[in-house]
């Protein structure tokens, strides 16, 4: 019910604001949902399009002052998020564990590998977690390629009528297999692909 009153919700402010949202590569999307989305961070409006590119609801990581926002902390709970700390105590291996729980509970999870939004539309250094938990459970990396939300919000800082694509990608390899054996290896590939697909 949240998932589906969050994408109408959705639809209906890109609407409003003029933001058109072309998907493409749905059919790279594995019938199951055991797959991690791993989507480039241009701007605000990625989780937005993201949720539209996404035919199910899913799990995703979000930072923990989110879940004290009133009444959205909350809804982002209700949809699923995992809350992860910044703080230095806060290990590695605890904020892994806790997205891996999404995947074991049945549901696709979100990461954006970057971590952050980028500032100034350039790839951000690619974090290892995403590799992490994909080699914890198993399940296969989906990039996911987002232009033009940079433009939606960030760049006036107020919304902007513009064209959003979303370029889903075929799985790439994961930690598990036998062609890479290092994380730095994964971690450019991903860069390779998403700097392949911007414009």
């Amino acid at each position: 019910f949240c998932f589906e009153v969050s994408r109408f919700a959705c639809l209906r402010a890109l609407a409003v604001g003029g933001i058109k949202v072309r998907i493409h590569g749905t059919k790279n999307l594995p019938e199951d949902n055991f797959f991690i989305l791993a989507p480039n961070h241009q701007g605000s409006f990625d989780a937005v399009v993201t949720l539209l590119a996404l035919d199910r609801p899913y799990g995703f990581a979000a930072k923990k002052t989110l879940s004290i926002v009133p009444v959205a902390g909350l809804w982002f709970k209700l949809l699923g998020a995992v809350f992860v700390s910044r703080n230095k105590n806060r290990t590695a291996v605890d904020i892994v564990n806790k997205c891996a729980d999404v995947l074991k509970r049945g549901e696709p999870l979100l990461i954006f590998p970057e971590g952050t939004r980028s500032k100034t539309g350039k790839i951000n250094d690619i974090k290892t977690g995403v590799f992490r938990i994909s080699k914890l459970t198993s399940a296969p990396i989906i990039p996911v390629v987002i232009n033009g939300t940079r433009q939606a919000w960030e760049k006036n800082m107020k919304i902007t009528p513009c064209e959003i694509e979303v370029k889903i990608l075929p799985q790439i390899l994961t930690v598990s297999d036998t062609k890479h054996t290092t994380l730095a290896e994964l971690k450019n590939e991903l860069r390779q692909l998403y700097e392949n697909n911007l414009y």
